[in-house]
């Protein structure tokens, strides 16, 4: 796959020679992503509104959806870097305010696309990732609650 890189707020360390031209639409961008990064943005529709203005196919995310969770939930971060946090209706509100779709696995992936897209493809395309992540983690264990842990620790 052809990816190319655009974060504002970091150095490009990992892709140099493949920063990405945001300076114009261009239908040939078939999909962005943008992982971990919708949790942080501080003025949903109008954020999006800058990766919908490229004229994307499609926008596939991450992001856990809000369904009434305790106070507790560990996605409520105490350090501010959390600052929005979406329910399915959300997200296709943005959809629809850009003349998008939504498809949705109902958990953390989330599609933008112009064309409507079942959400038992994002479900199908979950159920693979898992597969490969439980195998992954069988082998090698999981650093997800240390990683955590850890972080808050250092902001503390």
């Amino acid at each position: 796959m052809n990816f190319f890189y655009s974060d504002p707020y970091a150095v490009n360390v990992f892709a140099a020679g493949f920063e990405a031209d945001l300076g114009k639409p261009s239908p040939n961008w078939a999909c962005l992503t943008a992982f971990e990064v919708a949790e942080h943005l501080p003025d949903p529709l109008k954020d999006f509104g800058e990766l919908f203005n490229l004229s994307p196919r499609h926008i596939l995310f991450s992001t856990l959806l809000y369904s009434g969770q305790a106070a507790d939930w560990w996605y409520f971060t105490n350090n501010g870097h959390h600052v929005a946090f979406y329910t399915r209706r959300s997200l296709e509100f943005i959809a629809c305010h850009y003349g998008y779709h939504l498809a949705s696995d109902d958990c953390g992936l989330h599609l933008f696309s112009r064309d409507r897209v079942r959400d038992r493809i994002l479900r199908a395309c979950c159920k693979v990732r898992e597969k490969h992540a439980a195998r992954y983690r069988k082998k090698h264990g999981s650093r997800i609650l240390s990683d955590f842990e850890q972080v808050l620790r250092l902001e503390a």
